[in-house]
Formats: structure tokens, C-alpha cells, sequence
């Protein structure tokens, strides 16, 4: 069997069929030479190889929600008994849940599928990202606090804008510690054109961020400045402030709501380019549509799990989040969840997604995978396995993404980013740093040069351009020193950012 045969042919024959009916008959008989023959390409959809972990290693430093300047750190795991392929070995970066307010890398679900992916022949990274949100400032706690391993009474917080800042903090984090890996790529053979984003639950959430969203058009007054927070109220302090380590108290916390940022963030700013090229969300969902505004063709495969049951990311569209939970504890305590958002959940994306596909606009190829448990809030506190947000079956769910990722895995990615890079307009930046003016020279006499400051705000600049010599002239007299990014679209809508320093 050749490679190319597999690839083509045998491989995505194999995968479909495992979606239907078939699957028993493709695990039992069909699946062992699928592994194998996988097993040639050194990306496996069984655990086949011995790894290393590395663990609690920096990848930089950023300001929580509180002011506070938190050091992040990630594990790392990888092959040791492979032969990795030219292009390298693929990476895949698993995401802990925990409501943007608690969890850790640490999870097991999360350590287990770090390690299960290493073993796969992955270079798997399980990073910590800044947790936390303003409280409410109001008391509006309850004594029946702990119900599905969430804290209800943290879950109250000052207003929605909250869980979008928190979100988004997240996923610049990840691409930061994307970029971290990015820059010892040869220290671990790691192929940034074969880079696989996963997560559960909040991971979901910040997954799908990072998979989807790429585009300034996507960013949202929310992550903008916004009016300071109200301080929350005392009844957060020791349940909520100090137990999840916000901040040693209410009243240290800065009260400031700054701008975000551009949604790259600004950690290891200067690493190669990399390619996402799928998805993996574990019962979460989006705040709203990333999918209609992709700056790329090569838009990420999605796989996407979800019960019908879930009592914290609704399985539906257009709920919130914790909806059927609070409905739960609505009849113990007499209150809802303040402030919760409105989530668009797996269901909506294979939904949207198609809607975007017939438009004839780039849209993901997804396979949602689901249950069809609906067991109700009392059956799932009775008998917790029947609960809702959680994997009914690790072994079968974290093995179907894998057959769905090594669909999309290109054994010669290299090769072929070469050919597609070589097709995109050559793009030069000179000089970096720069004092007043900087130079791009880049065959495209139709390309858009926007310049934004890492509070992700556009910055007024100049572009002029001289078509005999394919050069774009950037003014920055108005712009401070400091670090910026630019971003460049050329007309076949591909979009390329680069960091610049002024002097």
C-alpha cells in the first residue's frame, strides 16, 4: 500500500465509514490495519508509543482580571521510542475546564489525554491559562453551594462582560503558549503545520477560540476598555476571592477593566507561523459566530461532543450557560444565576457551519458526536454517571478525534507549506526596530495594511505605495514606542501578522 493510496484514498474511506453504522465492523476488522498503516506516517489513533513528561514549564507572564501578574506554566509531553517525521511530529494542545474560574492542567481527564495524544506521536501541551471575574457586589449566595463540583455561589458574577473577558484572556494565552512551543520546534520535532487545539468544557470554549477566531472583524466592544468593577461583596471573600487564589482579598483587587488587547496577546510575539488544522470541543460552545468571518481558506476541522443533557453548556442554541443547572438549584435556594450568557453549543455549529458551507464561504468539515442520554436533574445527582457534562466513554470519544484528526493530518505539510507559501506574496519588513517609518515590500498591489497596538486598537498610520517597486511606505509619526503588530490581507483574503518594534 503506498502512502499516497492511504492517504487519499484508503484513509478518509476509512474515517467516514467509522461515522455510520459500520463502526462496529471498522473497529473490529477494519481498524487494525487503519492503525498501522497510520502507524508508517508516525501519528497513530492508538497509544502506541513511550513518552516523556516535562512539567510546570514557563511560558510567560500576564496581568489577571484582578491586576495580579500571574506566571503561566504548562506540561509537556512526547514520544521517545519514535522516528519523527520529516516535517516533525504533529501537536495537539489540551485545554482544562472549570468556568473560566477554577481547574487546572493538572485535571485528570486533561493529563490523561496529554499523555494518550504523546503516545498517538503527538507533542502534547497542557498549559494553564489566567483564570478568575469580578463577583457580583451584591449578596446573592446560597448555603447549598456545591452541587456537580462547581461553587454556585462564584458562578455570580458582576455582569456578562465578564465571561467574554475571561474567555478571551484564555485564548491569547494558549496562542502564547503556542507560539512558546513554536519557537523550540526543533528541540521537540514539532510541526507547526500540523497543530490540533482540544479542550473540555471552558477549554472547549477557548479551543474554539483559538481554532476560530482570526480576524479583527470577530473582536467585540467587550474586550475593549470598559468601566471600572464594582468591588464584589464580602460574602465572595473566602469561598470564592481566596479559595480559587484571585487575589489574597477583595479589597487588594485592582478594579480596572483595561482594553485586551489584539487577540494574538503579546507573549512570544516572535515565533514561526503555525497552522491549526482541527478543532476538539468537549461539551463546550461560543459566545457568538466565529464562523462567519474566517480570514483563511484553510479553516480548521471541527469534532465536536456534547450530551443532550447537559445542565451547565446547554445542548441548544441560544440558552445560557448553567441554564439547567440553575434551574436545578432554583428549587433549593430560590435564586438563579446572576448574569450568565447566552452560548451557541454544538448543535448551532454543525447548523452554522452548513448554512456558511452552502454560501459558498470557507467553513469547517465537522463531525459532532453526542448521546442520546437524557437523564434529568435528579437522575444525574442520584447517579452521577449519567451526568450530562462529561465523556460518557473516554476511550471511544478521544479515539474518534483522533481518527477525525489524522484525516486531516498532512504527513508532508512541510512540503506542501513550502509550495503554498511560495504562492502567497513574499512579504519583506525593513528596518524592525524603526524609528518614524518602516518598509514592507510585498507583491501585492492590492493588499491591506492595518497596524493595531497590543490593546488590539487599530493606530493611525500612513500607507503609501509605490507599484514600481512593490513597496508599502507605514508612517507611524503619531504611534509611542512600543511594540505593535501588523496585519496584512492580501487579495486573495489570506492573512498574514507580524510583530514591529519602534524605537
Amino acid at each position: 500500500m503506498t502512502t499516497y493510496m492511504f492517504k487519499h484514498i484508503y484513509l478518509p474511506l476509512l474515517v467516514r465509514l467509522a461515522r455510520l453504522s459500520l463502526r462496529p465492523l471498522i473497529l473490529c476488522f477494519i481498524y487494525p490495519l487503519f492503525n498501522v498503516a497510520l502507524s508508517f506516517g508516525q501519528i497513530s489513533t492508538d497509544t502506541v508509543y513511550t513518552i516523556k513528561i516535562e512539567r510546570d514549564i514557563s511560558y510567560g507572564r500576564a496581568v489577571d482580571f484582578a491586576g495580579n501578574s500571574r506566571d503561566l506554566t504548562l506540561d509537556l509531553a512526547y514520544p521517545v521510542n519514535d522516528s519523527p517525521p520529516v516535517c516533525g511530529r504533529p501537536v495537539i494542545v489540551v485545554l482544562h475546564g472549570g468556568a473560566f474560574m477554577a481547574g487546572s492542567k493538572s485535571d485528570s481527564d486533561v493529563q490523561r489525554m496529554m499523555s494518550d495524544f504523546a503516545k498517538r506521536g503527538y507533542v502534547a501541551l497542557a498549559p494553564n491559562y489566567r483564570k478568575g471575574m469580578f463577583n457580583t457586589d451584591r449578596d446573592h449566595s446560597c448555603a447549598f453551594s456545591q452541587l456537580f463540583n462547581v461553587e454556585w455561589n462564584c458562578l455570580n458574577v458582576q455582569d456578562t462582560l465578564e465571561w467574554y473577558r475571561a474567555w478571551y484572556r484564555a485564548v491569547q494565552d494558549t496562542r502564547g503558549a503556542i507560539r512558546w512551543l513554536m519557537q523550540r520546534g526543533s528541540t521537540y520535532s514539532a510541526d507547526r503545520f500540523n497543530v490540533y487545539i482540544s479542550g473540555f468544557s471552558a477549554g472547549g470554549f477557548i479551543a474554539l477560540g483559538v481554532g476560530y477566531l482570526d480576524h479583527s472583524s470577530e473582536l467585540r466592544p467587550e474586550m475593549g476598555d470598559l468601566d471600572d468593577a464594582r468591588i464584589p461583596h464580602v460574602a465572595f471573600e473566602s469561598g470564592c476571592i481566596q479559595k480559587y487564589q484571585w487575589d489574597t482579598s477583595r479589597n487588594s483587587m485592582l478594579l480596572e477593566r483595561p482594553d485586551l488587547g489584539h487577540f494574538l496577546g503579546d507573549l512570544n510575539l516572535d515565533a514561526p507561523e503555525y497552522r491549526i488544522r482541527g478543532v476538539g470541543n468537549f461539551y463546550g460552545a461560543v459566545f457568538y459566530n466565529l464562523f462567519d468571518s474566517s480570514a483563511s481558506e484553510n479553516i480548521p476541522a471541527l469534532y465536536t461532543f456534547h450530551q443532550p443533557n447537559d445542565l451547565i453548556v446547554p445542548y441548544n442554541a441560544g440558552q445560557k450557560v448553567f441554564q439547567g443547572y440553575s434551574n436545578c438549584l432554583y428549587s433549593i435556594c430560590q435564586r438563579g444565576i446572576l448574569n450568565a450568557p447566552k452560548v451557541y453549543s454544538s448543535t448551532w455549529m454543525r447548523m452554522k457551519a452548513r448554512e456558511v458551507g452552502r454560501s459558498g464561504r470557507p467553513a469547517p468539515e465537522i463531525w459532532f458526536d453526542s448521546t442520546t442520554n437524557r437523564t434529568d436533574c435528579l437522575g444525574q445527582i442520584a447517579n452521577p454517571s449519567l451526568g450530562g457534562h462529561q465523556l460518557d466513554n473516554y476511550t471511544l470519544r478521544t479515539r474518534n478525534m483522533a481518527m477525525f484528526f489524522a484525516e486531516h493530518y498532512d504527513s508532508l505539510s512541510c512540503t506542501t507549506a513550502r509550495i503554498t507559501e511560495k504562492a502567497l506574496p513574499q512579504l519583506e519588513i525593513y528596518p524592525n526596530p524603526f524609528a518614524d517609518r518602516f518598509f514592507l515590500k510585498l507583491d501585492d498591489d492590492g493588499a491591506e495594511i492595518r497596524v493595531f497596538d497590543l490593546f488590539g486598537r487599530e493606530c493611525p498610520v500612513r500607507v503609501e505605495h509605490d507599484t514600481s517597486q512593490e513597496i508599502y511606505s507605514i508612517s507611524t509619526e503619531r504611534l509611542l514606542s512600543g511594540l505593535y503588530i501588523i496585519e496584512i490581507t492580501s487579495r486573495s483574503g489570506h492573512l498574514r501578522t507580524r510583530p514591529v518594534f519602534k524605537q
